[in-house]
């Protein structure tokens, strides 16, 4: 548990000053929870219309030019269906 009133301060980067917080109430902490790390965005599959996507990862081994096939479950489950889109 953290007391009420303890203080603690940010670590500032360069040029950056420190900023500085204070419980207003007892709060419960474990040091694991230092190891979290928060979804910053929420995966989307492509729709019609979208202009921007984003991939997971960071070694796609994509260069600029290379092409992205999108294929819709529709697709999958009919050969036939014209769900798709080839981008570059």
């Amino acid at each position: 548990m953290i007391d009420k009133g303890t203080k603690v301060q940010s670590i500032p980067g360069p040029g950056e000053e420190a900023q500085l917080f204070e419980t207003v109430e007892k709060i419960e902490a474990r040091p694991e929870w230092n190891e979290l790390k928060p979804r910053k965005t929420e995966p989307k599959a492509p729709v019609f219309g979208a202009e921007v996507i984003y991939l997971k990862g960071t070694s796609t081994n994509l260069k600029q030019g290379d092409g992205l096939l999108f294929v819709g479950e529709e697709r999958e489950k009919d050969p036939g269906n014209e769900n798709w889109d080839f981008r570059r």
